[in-house]
């Protein structure tokens, strides 16, 4: 405080520059404090991250994501008050978006570890789901177990999480925690050995349990604030749901029907996708290029979302567009079940 009054402006900006070293180090230091393997979060693909956030640690990732938010936001005010101090002369050599980007940065790791973390906890969950028989299933009965596995973790977890997190950094958390769940649940569907059309219903809905559970996330926060619905959380957790569904509703569909299925169901005419789900039901691989050629000569018919897609017609006959394309799928497909 005295500094200014002697008007040692050269030293008090030296100060600064070591405010800037010890300000890193202090990032660093509570980058250190993230459960290990947090440094590996730039993958993307489902399950590739391996974040092991033992019981009660997310309290501790919590306070790591509290204590880099308030230096993030107190930084602007120190920047301000030191170039108000030293006047225009230094006033361009004070500079504090360094170190406010790596505060921004451990609040981001801080909130994928948790993610992740939970994500981790939910392996037997996922590992479950993956080695049940979805074959031989006799009927649809309750949610199955892994749900409910999946289900505790999150209920068991979010309500700490969101009493300690700021509401926009627990809203953020809801955000992320949707953009993890959702696609590793729909990687382990397609890595189930086969699913019967039974299975594929039973599937349906556990995908509206897990759908409920997700959507209700922000609702387990304590504070009204937080506990807010999330239009924009609501809308992808609803959108991305919504696509496993038609998915599980292609499986569900007869053989016969299944190039029709996916055309009317699924926005997205992906070969790899569609070779996926046959490889899903079962079909012989001696069959497989039949229905290949078949999803091939529809998948020039426009999407459902933009114009009528006429159906395939198995006598021969085709209405509306793209005659040629859909005369082929139907060729491939009496080809296939033997109609002349």
């Amino acid at each position: 405080r005295r500094c200014p009054s002697f008007s040692k402006n050269n030293t008090l900006f030296e100060l600064s520059q070591v405010y800037k070293r010890v300000l890193q180090r202090y990032g660093d230091c509570l980058l250190q404090r993230l459960p290990k393997g947090t440094n590996l979060l730039t993958s993307q693909k489902p399950g590739t991250v391996a974040i092991v956030m033992p019981e009660g640690e997310e309290t501790v990732v919590c306070y790591v994501i509290n204590t880099a938010e308030y230096c993030h936001e107190t930084l602007p005010g120190l920047e301000e008050g030191l170039k108000k101090t030293l006047g225009a002369a230094f006033a361009e050599r004070i500079d504090f978006e360094t170190e406010k980007e790596h505060f921004s940065n451990v609040m981001t790791l801080g909130v994928l570890a948790l993610v992740h973390g939970l994500e981790n906890r939910m392996e037997s969950a996922f590992s479950s789901m993956m080695k049940r028989n979805w074959t031989n299933l006799d009927e649809v009965g309750d949610q199955s177990d892994y749900v409910n596995m999946m289900a505790s973790v999150i209920q068991t977890a979010v309500p700490k999480v969101a009493a300690l997190l700021s509401v926009s950094y627990f809203q953020f958390f809801c955000q992320k925690l949707a953009q993890v769940i959702i696609p590793r649940f729909v990687s382990t569907i397609y890595k189930c050995r086969r699913i019967g059309e039974m299975g594929a219903q039973q599937l349906l809905l556990d995908t509206h349990a897990i759908k409920t559970v997700i959507t209700n996330v922000p609702a387990l926060a304590s504070d009204p604030d937080s506990s807010q619905p999330l239009p924009g959380f609501t809308k992808y957790v609803s959108r991305e749901m919504t696509k496993v569904e038609a998915i599980l509703k292609v499986i569900a569909a007869p053989v016969e029907k299944l190039v029709d299925s996916y055309a009317t169901l699924v926005d997205d005419r992906n070969l790899a996708e569609f070779e996926k789900i046959i490889a899903l039901k079962g079909v012989k691989k001696t069959d497989h290029p039949t229905l290949v050629e078949a999803f091939s000569g529809n998948a020039d018919a426009p999407s459902l979302s933009s114009s009528p897609s006429p159906t395939i017609n198995l006598s021969g006959s085709n209405t509306g567009s793209n005659t040629g394309s859909n005369n082929a799928a139907s060729t491939a497909m009496k080809r296939l079940f033997g109609i002349k």
